[in-house]
């Protein structure tokens, strides 16, 4: 199982934070954190999204256990100098 993902800001994949992982397939690696972080300088009004870098197509459940879960995230931090 592989993932690869990237924040795109306006729509352009940006370098510094595309991350991905692979482990192998079987009944114990069904599930998959894949954590990264960075720094970016955004424009006003920017639009940020995170997206799906790679070639493979990933389902990311919405629930677990019975429950709605959150499947993905982002953070965003303003630091001023």
């Amino acid at each position: 199982m592989a993932s690869a993902y990237t924040i795109q800001v306006n729509g352009v994949s940006q370098p510094t934070v595309i991350y991905g992982d692979s482990i192998a397939a079987g009944a114990q690696n069904l599930d998959q954190q894949l954590v990264g972080s960075g720094l970016l300088s955004l424009p006003a009004g920017a639009i940020v999204t995170l997206n799906n870098a790679g070639t493979t197509p990933d389902t990311l459940p919405d629930e677990e256990d019975g429950v709605d879960v959150l499947n993905a995230s982002i953070t965003i931090n303003k630091l001023s100098l």
